[in-house]
Parts: structure tokens; C-alpha cells; sequence
């Protein structure tokens, strides 16, 4: 698996800094699923939050 693209996007709330980022996979199996994480930044660390699989 490796990564084609990627497209990071950020902002900050009330709560801290976030930050999307998109991942275009691709497989050897033919599909190439597009992958969105969710970043929070956390006692310094970043950390994922969530994690989505797009198509």
C-alpha cells in the first residue's frame, strides 16, 4: 500500500488545533480508497481522533 496524494487542512475551535488529512491510497487489489483522519493536538502530541474511509 502507498500513498498517491495527500491534502492536509486545518483550523482551530475553542477546543485547540485540528487538523484533516486526506489520504489517496493505493492497493494492489485495484481500488484506491480515499482515507480522512482527524488530528487533535493533545498535551503537545498529535494525536488521531477519527478516521473515515470516503470510497
Amino acid at each position: 500500500m502507498a500513498i498517491n496524494e495527500m491534502s492536509v487542512y486545518n483550523w482551530r475551535e475553542a477546543a485547540g488545533e485540528i487538523r484533516i488529512v486526506n489520504l489517496h491510497v493505493a492497493t494492489k487489489v485495484g481500488n484506491s480508497p480515499t482515507v480522512r483522519q482527524y488530528w487533535r493536538k493533545q498535551d503537545g502530541r498529535w494525536q488521531i481522533f477519527s478516521e473515515d474511509v470516503l470510497s
